[in-house]
């Protein structure tokens, strides 16, 4: 009788571990879920912007938009090159987002969202333009105080925005 009332106490001891980890999963999960949510929001309107047609050169990303879609750190390199190139492109000769000048017929056909860990997310999306040509653009999104940001962002081209404003000439 003894040793079955041990092995109950011990399997009690057990699962209830095991619940824990169980529930502590789960939560993870739904704050995973809701941060994937958050972030795809997040780059969904910043391209649905390009679509606007009463707004043919919005979203203004490098003006006064920025701080909405950048995250604090990058802005301030973006903003030192346009310091150090005042009337004139610098490094940055182009909108990031769309990796473009001219966001003509810009639109999403595919938009994937990866999480990377703790409030970091990478996001792949492929555009199409009105010539008929298409591109992968890759964001790595941070989440800030005041929500999503974008922390980078990669192309064909351009390997690392941050790594080109950081080797600019200064």
């Amino acid at each position: 009788m003894r040793s079955r009332r041990r092995a109950v106490v011990i399997l009690a001891r057990m699962r209830r571990p095991r619940c824990i980890a169980l529930l502590f999963c789960l939560s993870a999960s739904v704050a995973n879920a809701q941060d994937l949510v958050g972030a795809r929001g997040f780059v969904g309107k910043l391209y649905d912007a390009y679509r606007h047609p009463s707004c043919p050169y919005c979203p203004d990303t490098l003006h006064g938009r920025a701080k909405h879609i950048f995250s604090p750190s990058l802005l301030g390199l973006i903003r030192r090159d346009q310091r150090n190139h005042p009337g004139e492109a610098g490094a940055l000769d182009f909108d990031p987002i769309c990796a473009c000048q001219d966001p003509d017929g810009l639109h999403v056909l595919k938009l994937e969202i990866t999480p990377l860990g703790p409030k970091r997310m990478a996001a792949e999306v492929l555009v199409g333009y009105a010539a008929g040509t298409k591109q992968t653009i890759r964001l790595s999104l941070l989440q800030t105080p005041r929500g999503w940001r974008v922390d980078d962002v990669s192309t064909t081209d351009v390997a690392s925005l941050r790594k080109l404003l950081n080797n600019a000439k200064q």
